[in-house]
């Protein structure tokens, strides 16, 4: 990912996490930019496109990675 993606991936969310929707200039926690998408399932060239990224808290992601490792996060499902 490069700093275009991230800047538009942020602007996009207008600073807002895209999944609880806080500010991040409120915000306890720092935000990050996560993968939502296997990497290799983003485009047929395995390349990162902003729609597979999404701004979160990173106290989210870290509750998404271990319900996932636990089998209890639903799964993602796209279309591409």
């Amino acid at each position: 990912m490069n700093a275009r993606q991230k800047q538009a991936v942020i602007d996009r969310a207008q600073e807002c996490c895209e999944y609880c929707q806080s500010q991040a200039r409120f915000a306890t926690h720092p935000f990050s930019i996560e993968h939502i998408y296997p990497r290799i399932r983003i485009t047929p060239i395995g390349r990162t496109t902003v729609d597979a990224l999404k701004l979160n808290r990173e106290g989210l992601v870290n509750l998404r990675q271990i319900l996932f490792s636990v089998g209890a996060h639903p799964q993602v499902t796209s279309e591409f």
